[in-house]
């Protein structure tokens, strides 16, 4: 499913014009990346949690050279599906 059909379901099941879906789904998308930036998590219980974890720096190559490269250590967002939708 892509976005568009998404919130075209959502302004269905919610009883909603496709405009407020896409907005709530964007003001959901907001408060996710505004608090996973702050290093905050987010838990929707029976459904999924957002969290960050520090990727430490790392040496890998370069494909087409072979030649060593420094990949900087950074912070990446993670997702994790609650039990119920894993069985799925």
């Amino acid at each position: 499913m892509k976005t568009q059909e998404f919130v075209k379901a959502l302004a269905t099941e919610s009883g909603v014009t496709q405009k407020v879906a896409r907005e709530n789904l964007d003001a959901f998308k907001a408060v996710v990346v505004s608090e996973l930036k702050k290093g905050g998590s987010v838990e929707l219980q029976g459904f999924v949690s957002f969290t960050t974890h520090e990727v430490e720096e790392r040496e890998a190559f370069n494909p087409k050279t072979k030649e060593p490269v420094t990949v900087p250590a950074h912070t990446k967002a993670r997702a994790t599906l609650s039990k119920t939708l894993r069985k799925i």
